[in-house]
């Protein structure tokens, strides 16, 4: 998925602005594919919630269950089945209409599964099947797991005695992890090089119950074991701790599943062969976009992701939506690192500095995290003395490259770019703070590449992403902004996202002065850009790795991206559009030309929404600049602007503070950050769908467009 953002900055005031509604679309835009909701309650029951192991799936489901608009009520039955079917009564009770569940045990929880269905709510089984084909199934994909594990397996050892402790023996999953284990082993076990020497089950998944089965396995085998495929992350610390007993662990290759901090730990130290990145908050966010569309009235067999799957003892066809984990080794620790999953002091505690990539050179306080920046840029290029450099001139050719941009962890605060300011007392001036790593963003190194070399570092980085899987995030800054200011807010946002995907920034020109001057130049440098702009933007939507493009445009940036958005081929009827959803936030565009243009966007886009305030005072003064011919996002006495197939919004009744400039409201306002926010994350159109406060209203020619209420 690729976000474009194209924005305004004009002061210091209006960057802030700027940048916080940014981080906050790019944010919600995590999950794009989610159905509005319609207020409903959805119960989520736990088998266990005091094993730490859920603490994130629950921050996560709540968060994205209640940001829909829907009510989010759980229970916690620690660990007993009988108290987990009283548990989802109760949560019946409460007003339930949408369970998410956790079995403890899903036999027995069957009988009370099959009544929820017949009283027509709706199930969804999270990690582990209930074997009703009316259930929805939302795991990872435990058969292509068990895949992976063997695979990796049989690099270490393609033959000798093999020891299967697999999982509790009542979990569904235990048998796929089984199945996919089977389907790589078998020509190796029908050969005979591989024996399957042992192969039990560990009830309750319980460290002590794995070890007292490898304890029995090696005593059975005179310790002749050569490698153990293990149940989970759990089970392989008993099964370890049974061969560190005999002297054994790190000559015995164990795999488990889960990627726990500990089993990390024990990859990097060489105890354990693998595990698996099984990362929950994806997960989580899989189930609540279900449960959400559920609540908004999706059919089960139309949630964006569902496929047909053969699960339980009788082998029939229910509904899934499975996500791939991905295997990791020592040679990959850093994934999961640079995932934000765990801390790399806890992977490399213990590890000899250098012995394992991802913990080399590992100090006592660990180095300042860093942001890797795509960009495209037409400025003429300064210098390249320490590093490339770029003005505001303008160049007939666009630069591609990569930035890299350090980040003031310790002292940084979401939604802020730390970067030196003025040292002042009174009225007076002292100079600029310096630039300090510890406590501002800070450019490390800019390189500049081919085309073809640029496309092969994105696609790399894409294939590995997984909170913002195929993303491409796109920075094309607006009036009075550097190429340093461009990328240290692609920086910005990347980081406070915990963003995983690609962040890039398109530099045009901009003088990047406050003036009169300045707003000329930079008007003229917008329109200039068209071709190269476009060029970009069919560069990152034709990315192998790249799935969707919404574009979000404020201010000046709408002049760029419409003159853009003309050099693009436009789609026939069959084939699907280029974008998603086109945004654009107080439009600095002329009125009059805007009309004539306007029948363009809904040809390239599912969707257009423009929003529009009477108290933007920047669009005053661009009116005024402009013979008092009004903006396309100005609302004058007989209305905001209103074109067939573009949604438009009234935004004036949010955007009404007396000392501001009211041209960021769509970034200051809570209710119109949260309104693009939904409109992005569920494409839900007419506006007064996804917000119900909408006001509709009519101008003397007929037209239509919403309001936010006053």
């Amino acid at each position: 998925m690729c976000i474009i953002s194209i924005g305004q900055q004009t002061g210091e005031i209006k960057v802030q602005r700027f940048v916080g509604l940014v981080i906050v679309l790019v944010a919600i835009f995590a999950s794009a594919t989610e159905v509005l909701a319609s207020g409903k309650t959805i119960g989520v029951s736990w088998a266990n919630l005091n094993q730490e192991r859920w603490k994130t799936d629950e921050s996560v489901l709540k968060s994205h269950i209640t940001l829909a608009g829907n009510k989010y009520i759980s229970s916690n039955a620690s660990g007993s089945a009988e108290k987990q079917k009283a548990d989802i009564e109760l949560l019946r009770l409460q007003g339930a209409e949408i369970l998410i569940i956790v079995p403890q045990d899903p036999m027995a929880l069957l009988p009370t599964v099959k009544k929820l269905l017949s009283e027509g709510v709706s199930v969804i089984a999270y990690g582990t099947p209930i074997e009703d084909p009316g259930v929805l199934f939302v795991s990872f994909d435990q058969t292509a797991a068990g895949r992976l594990l063997a695979s990796e397996m049989l690099k270490a050892r393609d033959s000798g005695n093999y020891a299967l402790v697999k999982g509790d023996p009542g979990d569904p999953s235990t048998t796929f992890v089984y199945d996919g284990m089977m389907e790589v082993l078998g020509p190796k076990i029908e050969s005979g090089d591989i024996k399957i020497v042992a192969e039990t089950s560990t009830d309750g998944w319980r460290p002590e119950n794995a070890q007292k089965n490898m304890e029995t396995i090696l005593t059975a085998n005179d310790n002749k074991i050569d490698a153990v495929l293990s149940g989970n992350d759990d089970v392989a610390s008993g099964v370890i701790e049974a061969l560190q007993a005999q002297g054994l662990d790190g000559q015995v290759p164990v795999t488990g599943q889960d990627g726990n901090r500990d089993a990390l730990n024990r990859i990097a130290k060489g105890t354990q062969l693998a595990s698996l990145f099984e990362d929950s908050r994806i997960l989580a966010l899989a189930a609540s976009r279900a449960a959400n569309s559920l609540a908004y009235g999706t059919k089960l067999e139309k949630i964006e992701g569902v496929e047909k799957l053969m699960v339980g003892r009788e082998h029939f066809e229910t509904n899934a939506i499975l996500i791939d984990p991905t295997l990791i080794t020592k040679d990959n620790l850093n994934v999961v690192i640079d995932a934000g999953w765990v801390d790399k002091t806890a992977v490399c505690q213990g590890v000899d500095d250098g012995s394992v990539p991802a913990c080399k050179s590992l100090d006592p306080n660990p180095k300042l995290p860093v942001v890797d920046v795509c960009f495209a840029s037409d400025r003429q290029l300064q210098s390249t003395n320490p590093r490339p450099v770029f003005s505001s001139g303008r160049a007939t050719d666009l630069a591609l490259g990569f930035a890299r941009v350090s980040i003031p962890k310790d002292n940084h605060v979401f939604g802020e770019l730390e970067r030196p300011k003025e040292n002042r007392f009174l009225m007076f001036s002292f100079g600029m703070q310096n630039e300090d790593a510890e406590k501002h963003f800070v450019i490390q190194s800019v390189e500049i590449l081919s085309q073809d070399a640029l496309v092969a570092r994105a696609n790399s980085i894409l294939k590995i992403s997984k909170l913002y899987k195929k993303h491409v995030f796109v920075f094309v800054h607006g009036f009075n902004v550097s190429f340093d200011d461009a990328i240290y807010t692609a920086a910005q946002i990347s980081w406070d996202l915990n963003f995983d995907g690609l962040p890039c920034i398109y530099s045009w020109p901009s003088k990047a002065e406050l003036s009169l001057t300045g707003y000329t130049y930079d008007t003229n440098s917008a329109q200039q850009t068209r071709s190269r702009l476009a060029r970009f933007l069919q560069l990152l939507a034709n990315l192998p790795e790249a799935e969707h493009v919404s574009i979000i445009a404020h201010s000046m940036g709408n002049l760029a991206l419409i003159e853009a958005l003309r050099q693009l081929p436009i789609p026939d009827a069959a084939s699907p559009k280029p974008y998603s959803e086109i945004v654009l936030a107080a439009p600095d565009v002329d009125r009059d030309n805007f009309l004539s243009l306007a029948e363009l966007l809904p040809k390239l886009a599912d969707g257009v929404t423009l929003y529009a305030s009477s108290n933007d005072k920047a669009l005053l003064a661009s009116k005024e600049l402009a013979a008092d011919v009004p903006r396309a996002g100005d609302v004058p006495f007989d209305g905001p602007v209103v074109v067939p197939r573009i949604d438009t919004i009234d935004a004036s009744s949010v955007s009404s503070y007396i000392f501001g400039l009211n041209h960021s409201y769509f970034a200051a306002d809570r209710s119109v950050v949260s309104d693009i926010g939904r409109l992005i994350r569920m494409r839900e159109r007419p506006p007064i769908i996804r917000n119900t406060t909408f006001k509709v209203m009519t101008k003397q020619n007929g037209d239509s467009y919403w309001q936010f209420p006053r």
